[in-house]
């Protein structure tokens, strides 16, 4: 986990570990796909001024240590918090946008691989 400082976005800034799986860039804005331990963002950031990213954060708690499931929770609610954020690698920043509070994003807390059918 990255120390906690103060971003030039808006203020604390905390880091989560995990994977670029994708980056992509299209017609209308780009694309940051990132894997985390028990879960997954999915970014999408317009290339239209004004318009927020949207974001999908799907997580599963099962199995997880205490302190593992806390740090997805605490992800959660700073994404539900809204604001900007950003995206970087060990190579620099690879994706960025503003979030509204609340609205912006898409959570999705199911087991993984499990039967949701039946």
């Amino acid at each position: 986990m990255q120390p906690r400082g103060v971003s030039p976005l808006s203020g604390p800034v905390t880091g989560y570990p995990g994977a670029l799986g994708h980056l992509g860039s299209g017609s209308i804005g780009r694309s940051v796909h990132v894997e985390l331990p028990s879960g997954m963002l999915e970014l999408l950031v317009p290339r239209e001024a004004g318009v927020p990213a949207s974001m999908r954060f799907t997580f599963s708690l099962e199995r997880l240590e205490p302190a593992a499931a806390l740090r997805l929770l605490r992800m959660r609610q700073r994404i539900m918090n809204g604001g900007a954020f950003e995206v970087r690698t060990s190579a620099g920043t690879v994706g960025g946008g503003d979030l509204p509070a609340e609205s912006g994003a898409f959570f999705d807390h199911a087991p993984r691989g499990s039967d949701q059918d039946g």
